[in-house]
């Protein structure tokens, strides 16, 4: 989190105070259905790279599942085969927060400090993601 308060100390001294969440957020929201099985969001996760996915109900952000979630319910005792078979829905975490495309980004950083992903919406439709690795193209 000192790095993000450092990044933005530094955009505010660089004279990209202006930025906002569109200027920032990965655009192609990649994410996975609340009512797809674990195994799929397994799945997701490992093509793409990534750590941690939005969960929708069709265009609505309804949580977030992660690499560590996934490690979690292992230690939890789940088995592959039960992994497998439940619902995203059954073992999702909060969503992330979601702001405005037009939000400036010291806004968007304080968020971050207390989630791991901030939704970036449109008119009501979600268009980008910004994560901890998007704040770290900033330097």
């Amino acid at each position: 989190m000192v790095k993000l308060f450092e990044t933005l100390e530094a955009m505010k001294q660089e004279g990209l105070k202006d930025l906002t969440a569109s200027d920032v957020a990965s655009k192609g929201v990649v994410t996975v259905q609340s009512s797809e099985s674990v195994l799929r969001a397994s799945e997701i996760l490992r093509s793409t790279g990534y750590s941690q996915l939005p969960v929708m109900d069709g265009e609505v952000p309804v949580g977030s599942i992660s690499e560590r979630d996934l490690f979690d319910m292992l230690r939890q005792g789940f088995t592959m085969g039960q992994m497998r078979s439940t619902q995203v829905s059954k073992v999702m975490k909060e969503s992330f927060p979601i702001v405005s495309d037009s939000t400036p980004m010291a806004l968007v950083t304080l968020l971050m400090s207390d989630s791991n992903a901030v939704l970036v919406a449109q008119k009501g439709k979600v268009t980008g993601l910004i994560t901890n690795a998007d704040m770290l193209k900033l330097i």
